[in-house]
């Protein structure tokens, strides 16, 4: 490239700049200069971008309130799901329980686990307290509460004090 093609390129450039500067002062000379038609259709226009624009914000909006509404629902779904394992954990403890024949109270011994590891507890429970009772129960005295004069009846007894009463 010659001095003459950079000097030349930036002639047009400044041109172009000046022309760039110029034009936005000349917008309003242009606007005055299309008439009545002209003037309605940029007026359309520019009602139809704020149209266009509120039903962006109000999309916006609804896309946000939708977003909420659908968090909720997960939250919702989420407490509904962890109820729902509760009450399938609750339901099989007392199936264990009632196969193991021990009572309601045990449940809260069992803890948590799947079926095979609860009925395993249970048996060791049940176990535990066979063992536990069977070691308090008092063991039955044969000699025990007999005497050497044979009972008598209730009924033996209190004809017994009572008889002489009324027969004089």
């Amino acid at each position: 490239m010659s001095e003459q093609d950079t000097s030349q390129d930036t002639a047009n450039e400044q041109t172009k700049d000046s022309e760039n500067t110029t034009g936005a002062a000349d917008s309003g000379e242009k606007q005055t200069e299309l008439g009545d038609a002209g003037k309605k259709a940029l007026d359309s226009e520019r009602t139809a971008r704020k149209d266009a624009e509120k039903q962006a914000k109000a999309a916006a909006a609804r896309v946000a309130e939708v977003e909420a509404e659908l968090e909720k629902a997960r939250a919702a779904a989420d407490e509904a799901a962890k109820a729902r394992t509760a009450l399938e954990h609750e339901n099989t403890v007392r199936e264990v329980i009632a196969e193991a024949g021990l009572p309601e109270e045990v449940a809260a011994f069992l803890g948590d686990g799947d079926k095979d590891a609860l009925v395993k507890r249970a048996e060791e429970f049940k176990g535990i307290a066979e063992a536990m009772f069977a070691a308090r129960r008092p063991q039955p005295v044969p000699e025990a509460g007999q005497a050497s004069v044979p009972r008598r009846s209730t009924g033996d007894q209190f004809a017994q004090a009572i008889g002489p009463l009324f027969n004089h």
